[in-house]
């Protein structure tokens, strides 16, 4: 999902995220990981992994 799609979303719901403003889609992105990680799924890196899977195949 795009940061575009997503700070939409955040806007949608009347968050600011313009410049200055406290919330951004990638803040949420980090915070979600960080979480994921501390309850020991491990699903955002393997998502990362599977990226750079594809990516060493171009």
């Amino acid at each position: 999902m795009s940061d575009n799609t997503l700070n939409k979303a955040l806007q949608i719901m009347s968050y600011d995220t313009g410049p200055g403003s406290d919330h951004y889609a990638h803040d949420f992105r980090s915070i979600a990981s960080t979480l994921l990680n501390e309850e020991g799924s491990f699903a955002a890196e393997k998502q990362i992994a599977a990226v750079r899977l594809c990516l060493a195949f171009l």
